[in-house]
């Protein structure tokens, strides 16, 4: 799983000016801790997580899916290559 790109943190911290990086970082630890589970042998714990998860979301940034679906191609852009890189190919005879 990818951490929120730095870009997202930025609009989630905009949107809500009480949240720190401590709570973005507690709402994806849960997350994380969420898909390591295997839901055939952990679903009463998969629900435990998701229910805090959401609870957190609820109390502190309730514009959390807005603005992480509103920026969700921000996660998936490449990055640009860097100049050094970029190479120039020359048709020879």
């Amino acid at each position: 799983m990818e951490p929120l790109h730095p870009d997202v943190r930025k609009a989630l911290k905009e949107a809500h000016p009480d949240v720190t990086d401590a709570v973005i970082d507690r709402v994806e630890a849960l997350l994380a801790e969420r898909f390591q589970l295997d839901p055939a042998k952990h679903a009463d714990a998969i629900r435990r997580l998701d229910r805090e998860r959401e609870a957190l979301i609820e109390q502190t940034m309730p514009r959390y899916v807005e603005i992480v679906r509103a920026l969700s191609g921000v996660r998936k852009r490449p990055p640009d290559p860097p100049a050094a890189a970029t190479v120039i190919l020359k048709k020879t005879r």
